[in-house]
């Protein structure tokens, strides 16, 4: 069995090593209908939803990260706007169920703003960090979806990359025998 400083490096390295930006790609059937551009599985990511519709000609935005891929956040944002009961999840479910109970049909982009390679500090996410500039960025545009309330949120990240979290995995126990 390691030490307990072995087994420490060798947690630290498996979560700061750098990631390969090339790594990631896209899993959909049709590329053409990926919602950010073949890259739809990088995780750590800001994005930004733009939201139009034909009927006024009304654009707004939301600005928001994704920890794991982006495909998955994605996937929590369409059932959102699919099933009523998640209509408060986020300000942008609740910009697209207010547009649809007035019959007005919106129309969803997105767009990669950031992609955060650091990991979650003990004193701080480098990733919520971003997503809460980027936000601050264009807070004063009418158009801005997002909530002051947003800024003051606790990390959901950080508990995960804690030493208490940390889980041996089997090639550790069969050392210890």
């Amino acid at each position: 069995m390691g030490n307990v400083s072995s087994i420490i490096s060798s947690h630290n390295h498996k979560i700061l090593q750098p990631q390969n930006d090339e790594q990631y790609g896209c899993s959909c059937r049709e590329k053409s209908s990926c919602p950010l551009q073949n890259k739809c599985l990088t995780p750590k990511v800001i994005y930004q939803a733009n939201v139009s519709n034909n009927f006024n000609k009304d654009e707004r935005f939301y600005r928001g990260l994704a920890a794991t891929p982006f495909k998955d956040r994605f996937a929590n944002h369409k059932k959102e706007f699919k099933y009523k009961k998640y209509c408060k999840n986020t300000e942008l479910s609740k910009y697209i169920w207010q547009l649809k109970e007035n019959d007005i049909n919106p129309q969803v982009t997105w767009e990669l703003i950031a992609q955060v390679n650091a990991n979650t500090r003990i004193n701080f996410c480098v990733l919520c960090l971003t997503e809460k500039l980027k936000i601050i960025d264009v807070f004063d545009d009418p158009r801005s979806l997002n909530k002051k309330s947003e800024l003051v949120n606790t990390c959901r990240h950080q508990n995960k990359l804690l030493l208490k979290s940390f889980k041996r995995n089997s090639r550790d126990k069969d050392s210890m025998d």
